[in-house]
């Protein structure tokens, strides 16, 4: 019973708080071209199982699309074997190294696809709605922050296939409702915001 006291006084739950990610919006200029068609696949982030690289690299596989990857290995381990998976398939994967979003030359013809595993609320998914890029999601947890109801810009995580039909069903009406709602969630994600929280803590 003591010790069950001693726990609760420890934990202090009143003074937990909940800080989100925060980024400068207003910094943003929104992405003035929407793909019809995708002609190629974005990955933008660490390259890793975590962020489902080679769940990717499946939806590659059957669509036949092209890969241009901006990010940096997280292993040894998982180069030599996205890379084994590259050669045997003969997939076009394009490694460009880690790069920020704002170096990166948009087309109307790519398609960003963010196959996470399990996520917090990443920033580079976070700046890609405030900029108004179409992403292509998985609906792992932390995506699901910025997702609402009839987001169709939504797949199975894990699953390539479910990925792969809504690549191949998109239309301006789909893409449109799911950038202008994401745009819009992102804005409670403001670096204002984060620092309110940041000074509540301290308080």
């Amino acid at each position: 019973m003591q010790e069950h006291e001693l726990n609760k006084k420890m934990c202090l739950w009143n003074r937990c708080y909940l800080v989100r990610n925060g980024i400068n919006a207003s910094s943003f200029e929104a992405f003035p071209v929407r793909p019809r068609r995708a002609r190629s696949l974005v990955f933008f982030g660490r390259i890793s199982y975590q962020k489902g690289f080679d769940i990717l690299l499946r939806v590659a596989e059957l669509t036949g699309l092209p890969i241009k990857a901006y990010g940096d290995w997280e292993s040894e381990q998982m180069r030599q074997y996205c890379e084994g998976l590259i050669g045997s398939k003969g997939l076009d994967v394009d490694f460009c190294g880690y790069r920020h979003i704002s170096e990166i030359e948009f087309r109307g013809d790519m398609l960003f696809v963010a196959p996470s595993r399990f996520e917090g609320l990443p920033y580079a998914v976070l700046e890609m709605a405030a900029l108004k890029i179409p992403v292509l999601l998985s609906d792992c947890n932390g995506h699901r922050e910025l997702l609402l109801e009839g987001d169709k810009l939504v797949f199975n995580s894990e699953d390539p296939q479910s990925c792969v039909e809504i690549i191949q069903s998109l239309s301006p009406h789909m893409i449109s409702a799911s950038v202008d709602a994401r745009a819009k969630a992102a804005l409670e994600y403001s670096f204002e915001r984060f620092v309110g929280d940041l000074r509540r803590c301290f308080r």
